[in-house]
């Protein structure tokens, strides 16, 4: 029986790879090139952005709950400071009775300390509530500001992009022109090669062209950009007064 060890194989393979690319030069050329394109293609830079636009979004989050207590406190506060505010009116009606019945000064010394007791808490709970209420406006404002930033930040990440695809748009006509080129060079070796080349050549511009549509469709497109502006333009003058 053929028992097959997996684990020579392995570096028995990766040792010809290392020999090939030392000794190859066609061969450590086409690693480097496909190695190059990978981490390239793993580390562009609306990737790293994008990965850390859905960071930032989930700590933002997580502080939706510190915000919604900030308010929740303030809240609590305003109705605490408006039961104290009630004690208040609770107590000076006990002592106005306590005074028209006749009622011992115990009695009505008692509930004297109690409604200065009872505004002293309106105070108190006022202060709490005021500077409860600027801490959850604190708040607020920060998250509104955090989700700005957030939202700019996504309108620069799809900037990126458009640059990305632009460059990526260039690097291929690059390629382009560059084996058109090369083609060129070859034309004057053979005229049937040549003639061939020529065909492929008229053919890509006439795709090309076709592509950017006829002359026509251009103007078209100017004359209703021109159209699109200056109605722009009256409708600001007419808002400003100007026309």
């Amino acid at each position: 029986m053929i028992i097959i060890n997996l684990p020579y194989i392995a570096a028995g393979l990766l040792a010809v790879v290392v020999i090939l690319y030392f000794t190859w030069p066609a061969f450590r050329q086409m690693l480097q090139i496909r190695g190059g394109k990978a981490v390239s293609k793993a580390t562009k830079a609306s990737e790293k952005q994008r990965h850390e636009h859905k960071r930032l979004t989930a700590e933002l989050n997580l502080q939706l709950d510190n915000v919604a207590s900030a308010r929740a406190n303030a809240t609590q506060a305003e109705k605490d400071v408006t039961a104290a505010e009630a004690d208040v009116v609770k107590y000076t009606n006990q002592y106005k009775t306590a005074v028209q019945g006749k009622a011992s000064e115990d009695a009505k010394n008692a509930i004297a300390g109690k409604v200065a007791k009872a505004k002293q808490a309106v105070t108190n709970k006022q202060a709490i509530a005021a500077e409860a209420a600027k801490i959850a406006r604190q708040a607020v404002e920060a998250l509104d500001q955090a989700r700005e930033s957030l939202q700019d930040f996504a309108d620069q990440i799809e900037n990126t992009e458009q640059k990305e695809a632009l460059t990526a748009v260039l690097n291929t006509a690059a390629e382009s022109s560059m084996a058109l080129r090369n083609i060129n060079d070859r034309l004057s070796a053979a005229g049937a090669a040549s003639r061939e080349a020529d065909h492929d050549l008229e053919k890509a511009r006439a795709k090309n062209d076709l592509a950017m549509g006829s002359d026509t469709d251009r103007e078209i497109a100017a004359i209703e950009k021109q159209a699109s502006a200056a109605a722009i333009r009256a409708e600001l003058d007419k808002e400003l007064g100007l026309g």
